[in-house]
């Protein structure tokens, strides 16, 4: 506040400067987009390593259950073998018929199959984990190009 020149007068004066920058908003706009942009993607990165965990927990678990029905097969395979054999000794000391002989191999053959079967399972789901955890390439002594 400053006085008038002193002429007798009773008369005062005040100047009050107001500065305030004017606000760019659209600028503001485009940052808080931008911000959200990378929280988005951020979250959206999450999601995906989460599905990606589950996917390879996944793999393994098929990986491990594919290992215990090639196992069970391969005891029941044993087994039918034995059975033959078993079934051959009757037959050749004429307890056993010659269908029954039959039936103990035809046996057999379906246990040998499921053998094949249970490893051929056994190898697909390794190489899925193997691609999942991306081991597949490497395994064989291969890599992609940087």
């Amino acid at each position: 506040i400053s006085a008038l020149p002193d002429n007798g007068s009773h008369f005062y004066g005040a100047t009050l400067a107001l500065e305030y920058p004017f606000a760019n908003r659209a600028a503001e706009g485009r940052l808080a987009e931008a911000k959200l942009g990378i929280e988005r993607a951020r979250l959206e990165r999450e999601a995906q390593a989460r599905a990606i965990r589950r996917s390879a927990a996944a793999a393994w678990r098929r990986v491990q259950s594919a290992n215990v029905a090639e196992r069970l097969a391969r005891q029941v395979a044993a087994l039918s073998r034995q059975t033959v054999e078993a079934q051959r000794k009757r037959f050749d000391l004429g307890r056993s018929t010659n269908l029954a002989v039959l039936q103990v191999q035809q046996d057999a053959a379906e246990a040998e199959l499921a053998v094949a079967r249970a490893a051929a399972d056994r190898l697909l789901a390794l190489a899925s984990l193997r691609r999942q955890t991306g081991r597949l390439l490497a395994r064989h002594g291969l890599r992609l190009a940087q």
